[in-house]
């Protein structure tokens, strides 16, 4: 059994695996008595943490993304 069935909330995702062709998540959790973060950590499928916890999926892509700003040319 993993975090969610554990009703544990995702603190955040710290990497990413593919398991033949499954996105898969490492999870950090939260532990909500003890306010703050565990050393507890699951895989989790994408589409699970898609559905329990968008918002913790687009802040791991978020911190990831890069943007490649073109110098401009004055002509």
């Amino acid at each position: 059994m993993h975090g969610f069935r554990r009703g544990l909330d995702a603190e955040k995702i710290i990497g990413a695996a593919d398991d033949n062709g499954v996105l898969m998540y490492l999870m950090q959790w939260w532990v909500k008595v003890c306010r703050k973060g565990t050393d507890v950590v699951d895989l989790v499928s994408s589409t699970e943490a898609n559905i329990n916890c968008p918002q913790v999926v687009i802040q791991f892509y978020k911190d990831r993304m890069t943007w490649d700003v073109a110098k401009s040319s004055d002509k």
